[in-house]
């Protein structure tokens, strides 16, 4: 498991980001935030890591939308991306685990 460092950000770049969050306040309707009990952060694998991952993505959708087509499911891109995201996150996660067993 990671461990936080603490005093990571300077006060400065703590400053910027309180700002971009306020602002971001301001841009979405209240109903369009999570509620913080529904937010888990963990720790990312390695850069290139994510980035085998990432890179399958267009690929998977295609595959998942193909897939349904053959089955005659009904899948709309935005289902099969939600559903790709999803398992792509679950992969991340696991890689972050086998990366810091290592």
């Amino acid at each position: 498991m990671g461990e936080r460092k603490t005093e990571y950000f300077s006060q400065c770049y703590l400053n910027l980001i309180e700002c971009y969050i306020d602002l971001m306040v301001l841009s979405f309707e209240k109903d369009k935030f999570y509620d913080l009990s529904e937010i888990e952060l963990s720790m990312m694998p390695s850069l290139p890591l994510q980035q085998d991952t990432l890179v399958t993505f267009q690929k998977r959708v295609k595959q998942k939308m193909l897939l349904a087509l053959q089955e005659k499911k009904s899948l709309t891109r935005l289902q099969a991306e939600s559903s790709v995201w999803q398992e792509l996150e679950e992969e991340l996660l696991h890689l972050t685990l086998d990366e810091n067993r290592s």
